[in-house]
């Protein structure tokens, strides 16, 4: 039953993706990961999701510690790791700042 969110479950499913880790949604829509997953990828796709599909909560940095960026949008990719990087998650970073605007490339 992966693939698509059930229409009447959408709205309710993308607020709780903004607030809630996959812990949270694979218990409260009585799903298996593999299932909240794709539905994440799917709205994803559709641009009704800005988040990546596989993202989990953490909580906010000490203020003192917080890294504090002046501008209007900011994406932040730290650590990572190549040659054992995660592809697909670094394209869903570029898929979402080209959507957004905000991709900015250097010039050759």
């Amino acid at each position: 039953m992966g693939g698509r969110c059930p229409v009447e479950l959408e709205e309710e499913f993308i607020e709780d993706c903004k607030r809630y880790p996959n812990s949270y949604l694979v218990e409260k829509y009585d799903r298996a990961i593999s299932t909240i997953t794709e539905w994440k990828k799917t709205l994803f796709a559709e641009g009704r999701l800005n988040c990546w599909p596989g993202n989990r909560l953490c909580a906010a940095p000490p203020e003192e510690e917080a890294l504090i960026i002046e501008a209007e949008a900011a994406m932040v990719c730290g650590d990572v790791e190549v040659p054992y990087h995660d592809g697909e998650l670094l394209g869903y970073m570029v898929a979402l700042a080209r959507r957004l605007g905000h991709l900015r490339l250097p010039h050759r």
